[in-house]
């Protein structure tokens, strides 16, 4: 066996940047063979939603489930305090509404928002649970897709304890473009609309420290920002920012050196 990986005591542990490729599919829609895809296209109908429209709202009565073609929404839920927290985006081959189909229950957990012209295909819940019965390969994708979901958030979670924001969020950003772009992303401008305390009730940091990381991925050349709006302007370098080491990438100070204040 081999020796022991040594830690330096003190040195934050950035977890591996992974590139798109070594992704697995994780998305519901991408994980239908063919036949399943059609099998469940013809199920729904297509529904077009517009920037800002309510897909679903916390505590209203519905039973639809909802496949997303094209576009991205914002899943959140209310507290008890009055708060709103951001829990994912969701973009093309997610699903929305099945947990409430597959337990039964008719009042919606959470709100969901489009943040951007979306399209998805719409089904009452039981239709959607007579195809899985009819589809067993894609009752098992449905799994599959819900594992690595909850892997991911998993990961986030952990994530938080190792991460600076604005490493923490320069990983969020990439894990949003990513999908379903070139692996050559030089120039390609990419607009993530998520106000700032979005971003950071998603990521599980701070205001202060959103404000702070993102002035930082700015000052790089990395992003532009408007109130509402996260601006991508180089996608390659925001790439290369996650993969590089901590003390790389043009950081303004070593990992080693921040203090729970930056937190």
């Amino acid at each position: 066996m081999g020796q022991p990986r040594r830690l330096r005591v003190g040195a934050r542990q950035y977890p591996r940047a992974v590139s798109p490729s070594e992704v697995s599919p994780s998305r519901f829609l991408e994980l239908l063979d063919e036949h399943d895809r059609d099998a469940i296209h013809a199920v729904g109908r297509v529904q077009r939603y517009e920037r800002g429209a309510w897909i679903m709202r916390q505590g209203d009565a519905g039973d639809s489930v909802c496949v997303v073609l094209e576009g991205r929404a914002r899943v959140s839920v209310d507290t008890a305090d009055g708060r709103t927290v951001v829990l994912v985006v969701l973009g093309p081959g997610d699903l929305i509404g099945e947990f409430e189909a597959l337990e039964g229950v008719r009042t919606r957990s959470a709100s969901i928002v489009a943040l951007e012209p979306m399209d998805a295909l719409v089904m009452r819940g039981s239709a959607f649970l007579d195809y899985l019965l009819a589809h067993p390969a894609a009752s098992l994708a449905l799994v599959r897709s819900t594992i690595r979901r909850l892997g991911a958030a998993d990961r986030r979670r952990v994530g938080r304890t190792a991460m600076d924001a604005s490493y923490a969020l320069a990983k969020f950003l990439v894990e949003m473009i990513d999908r379903g772009r070139s692996a050559d992303r030089t120039g390609v401008e990419v607009e993530v609309p998520l106000a700032q305390h979005e971003l950071a009730s998603l990521i599980g940091v701070s205001r202060n420290s959103m404000v702070r990381a993102l002035s930082s991925l700015r000052s790089l050349g990395l992003v532009a920002t408007t109130n509402q709006t996260v601006r991508v302007l180089d996608a390659a370098g925001l790439q290369q920012y996650v993969q590089s080491p901590p003390a790389a990438a043009g950081r303004p100070r070593a990992p080693d050196t921040w203090t729970t204040r930056d937190r």
